[in-house]
């Protein structure tokens, strides 16, 4: 919501299924593999696009948004989870593209892209009612004087209202989301039933450009991040559970780049005030690390799996995994991908570059059964390869 890491494993097998640019290592099949990342022509990273339901709910004229207004945030909100033109920042080399793209048309007419928005007049002059603000969730809600949410397993609802306070002591709020059910790093008092999921934003944060981040954090949330200093403020022994964001104590309200609450020592790093999980203006909160992409985009694929559609590149993986990971003999890959794969191989090789396993199969197979028998204790890796690009994906392993 806004207002106004040591691990130990007992294994056998670790792979690596990573599937973002700053890990990936692909070749063409003939040629030796680079230690260096590369982008290749025909393997792109997968867009994942995700449809939105406006609720509009507002009891003053002026809160009920036009929907000029909503393209708008649209596009802003595009801007930062489709960042491919990332500015020159002190943090260049943790910052990632998500490849979110999110969308409001329903339907073509005439060329003109509608928007999906419900609009709602209610007696109810703020939804914001205190700390009852988050169990109650009257705007959504008919018979609360809001608006019902929309399937929201397959739809992220937003609801635009008035978040003012007229409680003094509790301050208005610019908006508020909860994460996904079971996600990491969250009280289990911040899951909620499924009508409930979605984000809730102030009407005034489409009025206000210094507010034009505020979906693109709520939205963080939905997708299971933590502000990056963590569940609470003036401590640096809290985290968002995120390794490549700097430990920082408090949030921050500028752009402010000397800011640094944590010393960490040798290689200590000031607070990240460019990433969209501070409270900073939108002038500079506008990304993401390559950490909390990889939390958001697991947690699509596993905690909301019928919420996005994926366009991967041409002869591209949607995504590879494998299941359970550490495992303890057998386990399974899965390929998700929206179009046929053409016929591939997989492979397992272990640490001395000796391939223990390969199996081939035809493109529209998902699940491939990996028999025990062939592992011993330690690392592989897998690699997946056919007439016309071949992907190989490593892990580290802490202990």
């Amino acid at each position: 919501m806004l207002f106004q890491k040591k691990i130990s494993y007992n294994i056998l097998i670790m792979l690596v299924f990573v599937f973002l640019r700053s890990l990936l290592y692909a070749q063409h099949c003939g040629f030796k593999e680079s230690g260096s990342n590369i982008d290749l022509p025909g393997v792109s990273l997968i867009d994942f696009k995700i449809p939105i339901v406006f609720h509009v709910v507002y009891n003053e004229k002026n809160e009920n948004i036009s929907d000029s207004l909503i393209v708008n945030q649209v596009e802003y909100l595009n801007s930062i989870y489709s960042n491919n033109h990332i500015d020159a920042t002190r943090f260049s080399d943790e910052i990632e593209n998500p490849n979110i793209k999110f969308t409001t048309t329903t339907k073509i007419l005439d060329s003109n892209a509608l928007p999906m928005v419900f609009r709602t007049t209610t007696n109810v002059t703020t939804f914001n009612i205190g700390e009852s603000t988050f169990s109650q969730d009257g705007v959504k809600y008919n018979h609360k004087g809001g608006s019902s949410s929309k399937n929201t397993d397959s739809f992220l609802n937003i609801w635009v209202c008035n978040l003012s306070s007229t409680n003094p002591n509790f301050p208005s709020l610019l908006g508020y989301a909860f994460p996904p059910t079971l996600a990491n790093d969250w009280d289990y008092t911040s899951f909620v039933c499924p009508e409930r999921q979605g984000v809730v934003i102030n009407y005034r944060c489409f009025l206000d450009s210094q507010y034009f981040n505020i979906l693109s954090h709520e939205i963080g949330h939905y997708l299971g991040l933590n502000h990056i200093w963590g569940n609470s403020s003036y401590s640096c022994d809290n985290d968002d559970g995120i390794d490549d964001t700097p430990l920082s104590a408090t949030p921050s309200y500028t752009c402010d780049s000397t800011k640094n609450t944590c010393d960490e020592g040798k290689d200590d790093l000031p607070d990240m005030v460019e990433n969209v999980m501070d409270y900073s203006p939108a002038s500079c909160g506008k990304y993401f690390t390559y950490g909390q992409v990889y939390r958001m985009i697991s947690n699509l694929v596993y905690l909301r799996p019928n919420l996005y559609t994926s366009e991967p590149g041409e002869d591209n993986l949607t995504i590879m995994e494998a299941f359970p990971n550490p495992s303890f003999g057998k386990f399974t890959v899965f390929l998700h991908t929206t179009r046929t794969i053409p016929k591939s191989t997989i492979e397992i090789i272990d640490l001395t570059g000796k391939i223990v396993y390969s199996e081939e199969f035809n493109g529209k197979k998902q699940l491939i059964e990996i028999p025990p028998e062939h592992f011993r204790h330690g690392l592989y890796i897998l690699r997946l390869h056919n007439e016309k690009y071949c992907i190989t994906k490593k892990n580290t392993i802490r202990r």
